[in-house]
């Protein structure tokens, strides 16, 4: 990270170049202007490359890719800054490899690793949707137990008082 090179050209489209800096991508190494320098922060060329620099990319792309910034929601999903909003992670990745997430649309973990952000793992659904996956899978809690031992403590219950019932 530093400053290599000034621009000396005065004004283009209004914009004062003499103060814009030449910089290297810390994830990419591209070289890029940049107006202000960070203090003690890593710069990068890119949204994309600044996202991508917080995830651990395995070699695999089967295995999950774990957001590894400090910073996550209690939840655990990954959370960043994108155009002075918190975004999470997550969708910040869906944005840049596969393009804008519609309006009502979730982003939805296929690995319910909620720090995962191997793109591969994700998919675009409903809430309905996501619910869905969540009981299909059986990762809902009812008083402690997945919703699957619910069903079935519920189930075992109908069928007890239907026999209570009938010899009653």
């Amino acid at each position: 990270m530093g400053k290599t090179d000034t621009k000396t050209s005065r004004r283009i489209g209004g914009i004062n170049v003499e103060r814009l800096m030449l910089f290297n991508c810390a994830r990419c190494s591209n070289p890029f202007y940049r107006s202000r320098p960070s203090a003690n922060r890593e710069i990068y060329c890119s949204l994309s490359c600044r996202v991508w620099s917080h995830v651990n990319t395995n070699t695999d792309p089967k295995k999950c890719w774990p957001w590894a910034s400090l910073s996550h929601h209690y939840f655990g999903y990954g959370m960043i800054r994108v155009g002075g909003r918190t975004v999470t992670a997550h969708r910040a990745i869906w944005e840049i490899s596969r393009g804008p997430i519609p309006a009502g649309m979730l982003v939805c973990h296929m690995c319910d690793n909620p720090a995962c952000c191997n793109p591969e793992h994700l998919f675009l659904g409903t809430a309905k949707d996501n619910a869905l996956d969540m009981m299909r899978k059986g990762r809902h809690w009812s008083k402690g137990k997945t919703l699957s031992e619910a069903h079935r403590q519920v189930g075992r219950r109908a069928v007890e008082l239907e026999t209570i019932m009938l010899k009653g």
